[in-house]
């Protein structure tokens, strides 16, 4: 008899050690989730852009086409670094021309690309507001898609990195990226782009379809880069 009320008692005993242990859980606490690490933005793109503000780049092209443009300034967001540009589009008429002249646009470096934003850009030949217009790797062949609105409609832009070369004159290395969108009154009803982007410079070269109607790509590049005294 007192064997078994000890046995009984050690029982009981265990149940109330191993009870102690277990861990409430309060059902009102959901577990928390890891929280996403944000990465800073990507060296190598940092590395394709201006590093100085207030340098002036004089672009110019075919039909005299020109414009100017400065960096602004420099922001730093959270995993973000946006790259304010302004400028003007050159007016050939000497004022005769309507429509407004004024250009300003943004890039915004993150951990995987560069995107060109058009914020204001009436007389600017670039046809998409909101372009990726590199993402690593910064390797020939590197292909990327990106999906975007054109005349109302959601369409796929396909972007390939064609070739990475070196400037025998600076040095630099370049990186030439083809772009290609359905759109139409193009030729095969398709809008192609083809930019140059050099180290420690930005767009180097640009080059588009005008229309069904021409036979011949539009293009202008870089002509001078007028240092901040």
């Amino acid at each position: 008899m007192k064997r078994s009320i000890y046995i009984g008692f050690i029982i009981v005993l265990i149940i109330v050690i191993l009870t102690g242990c277990v861990q409430k859980v309060d059902p009102s606490k959901e577990p928390e989730e890891p929280t996403e690490e944000i990465k800073p933005p990507a060296q190598a793109l940092l590395e394709v852009l201006p590093t100085t503000t207030g340098d002036q780049y004089f672009y110019n092209g075919f039909a005299e086409y020109g414009h100017i443009q400065t960096i602004e300034r420099i922001d730093e967001e959270e995993g973000k670094k946006i790259y304010h540009v302004v400028g003007m589009v050159d007016d050939p008429s000497g004022g005769e021309a309507t429509g407004e002249f004024t250009l300003e646009m943004q890039y915004i470096v993150d951990s995987e690309k560069i995107t060109e934003k058009i914020l204001q850009g009436q007389k600017l030949p670039h046809k998409i507001p909101e372009l990726e217009v590199l993402r690593l790797p910064l390797e020939k062949g590197n292909r990327w898609e990106q999906k975007m609105l054109i005349d109302g409609r959601e369409e796929t832009l396909k972007a390939v990195i064609e070739s990475v070369d070196v400037d025998p004159q600076d040095k630099r290395e370049t990186y030439t990226i083809v772009y290609t969108v359905p759109m139409a009154d193009m030729p095969e009803n398709t809008y192609k782009e083809i930019r140059t982007y050099k180290k420690g410079v930005g767009l180097y070269y640009f080059e588009s379809t005008l229309g069904k109607e021409y036979d011949f790509m539009f293009n202008y590049a870089l002509g001078l880069i007028e240092k901040k005294e």
